[in-house]
């Protein structure tokens, strides 16, 4: 009897967590154009694309939790680098519907997939280029249809403080224009 009633008991929670939220699977696409602090060179010009899904709370009708996982071209012109970024994005609709202007708020990491391990800037120091965790934050608008066109910027929140031997951290920063595509199932 106690077995029966912890399964109708698991099984209503069940129910109501899965009729309290909305999910939906997207893409992202955009222009990256980022740069390195500590390090003397032109922007690079990249792109991003990658894969998102946005949670709907119900309950709470301006605000959806969007997980993504992306690949982005970041650092500067002659010292390129790529990475697979995993961001967990927190919008804030100002409206009380799935669409309409919203703000952007996420801590991401992102895993250096190749580029140079380091450089030498003007002044002769070292400056270390490697995997990195930031935050981002920015506005965009999503149409009813699913669509969305956004802006972020996104920089780096690594240490300022120099290693043991004198080099300084290469911290990326990116502003990005693109655009999403939610699909409604």
């Amino acid at each position: 009897m106690k077995n029966r009633f912890l399964t109708l008991v698991a099984c209503s929670l069940f129910t109501i967590v899965q009729s309290q939220i909305t999910f939906k699977p997207g893409v992202k696409l955009g222009l990256n154009i980022s740069k390195i602090e500590n390090v003397n060179d032109d922007k690079r010009n990249g792109i991003y694309f990658g894969v998102i899904g946005e949670f709907n709370f119900l309950n709470i009708s301006n605000y959806c939790l969007q997980p993504e996982i992306s690949y982005s071209q970041q650092g500067t012109k002659n010292n390129q680098q790529d990475f697979f970024v995993i961001t967990l994005a927190n919008k804030i609709y100002f409206t009380d519907s799935e669409y309409g202007f919203y703000a952007i708020l996420a801590p991401s990491v992102d895993i250096k997939l190749n580029g140079p391990k380091e450089v030498i800037n003007t002044s002769g120091s070292r400056v270390e280029l490697g995997s990195d965790y930031g935050m981002l934050g920015g506005f965009g608008y999503e149409f009813s249809f699913g669509l969305g066109i956004e802006t972020r910027y996104k920089f780096s929140l690594k240490s300022d403080k120099s290693d043991d031997a004198g080099s300084s951290l290469g911290k990326n920063s990116s502003i990005q224009m693109g655009l999403t595509y939610k699909f409604d199932f």
